[in-house]
């Protein structure tokens, strides 16, 4: 791992195998699910542990250029993701993050942190871009 924590290294081996995948069929662009809210727990992780300002881009094209990769729920939350699926009675896969099953990470501390903000401010916490689905 060369010094990597346990998710980069696990979040590094999943690209991989998507990457992969995208190959061997001949597919030419991976689209992510990643919402607005793991968009932001990146930005609060980078900005409070890696001391930097950034987070995941919504588009870009992987190292070796031959898959461009896609996120298109990033203007909308997890709750308006959540609601659509059960609305349109798809599944809804809990996170699974191998690290948070033995104890909680960095992430659900982020994530624990937005949500009692969004408490606090309500009408500030969440960027809708989405009116007909309701957060």
């Amino acid at each position: 791992m060369d010094g990597d924590s346990f998710c980069a290294y696990c979040a590094h081996m999943k690209r991989s195998i998507m990457y992969g995948a995208c190959r061997r069929e001949s597919y030419g662009m991976l689209a992510l699910a990643q919402h607005l809210d793991d968009l932001t727990e990146s930005l609060l992780l980078s900005f409070f542990h890696g001391e930097q300002l950034r987070t995941m881009k919504a588009r870009y094209l992987n190292d070796k250029g031959d898959v461009r990769v896609i996120r298109p729920l990033v203007y909308m939350s997890g709750r308006q993701t959540t609601g659509f699926a059960r609305t349109a009675r798809l599944p809804v896969v809990p996170d699974s993050y191998p690290a948070s099953f033995s104890a909680p990470t960095r992430r659900e501390h982020m994530r624990a942190l937005l949500a009692r903000e969004e408490v606090d401010y309500p009408t500030r916490s969440r960027i809708c871009c989405m009116p007909c689905i309701p957060c």
